[in-house]
């Protein structure tokens, strides 16, 4: 838990939303072995409630009674990530992780499709090993603005992270 805090919240410059022990069913939702844990659930502080950002959720069980697995079992078409819209704070998050030795060698790309002019990309690891893409998107830096993809059919949302 402290090294993912340690990335998301210090790295990242996400807020700590709640901090708290739960007990529920946990056996049964998530094939744990403990009905214990400790969630921290992470976001924008001034923003969360106005339905249009996300929340990362860390969660570690109490008292697990196996290891962790070795190897992660990654999907077999596609990719799993995590995307943070990071606006003009994404040079400055990449020095921080890289000098708080965080999320590995970052790949950086640079790209983008009409109208949108070209962004920075970059691809991290946090502690866990889930791939974080974080997307400087310059058009896009505040959360909550929305831009309608024709070819998804969908509407796209920005997390803006934040440091202070």
């Amino acid at each position: 838990m402290t090294a993912s805090l340690n990335f998301y919240v210090d790295a990242l410059g996400m807020d700590i939303l709640v901090d708290t022990q739960t007990n529920g069913s946990w056996r049964s939702l998530f094939g744990a072995d403990s009905d214990s844990a400790h969630g921290v659930y992470l976001g924008d502080a001034s923003s969360v409630n106005n339905g249009s950002d996300g929340v990362v959720e860390l969660i570690q069980f109490n008292n697990p009674l196996i290891a962790a697995p070795a190897s992660v079992n990654y999907p077999e078409t596609g990719f799993f990530l995590v995307s943070f819209w990071v606006g003009d704070q994404w040079q400055p998050i990449l020095d921080r992780l890289a000098a708080m030795g965080l999320g590995g060698t970052p790949k950086v790309a640079n790209f983008g499709n009409a109208p949108n002019p070209p962004t920075n990309y970059a691809t991290v690891r946090d502690p866990d090993g889930t791939q974080i893409l974080l997307a400087e998107l310059s058009y896009i830096n505040a959360v909550g603005t929305s831009t309608l993809d024709p070819d998804l059919g969908h509407k796209r949302r920005s997390l803006t992270a934040r440091h202070y």
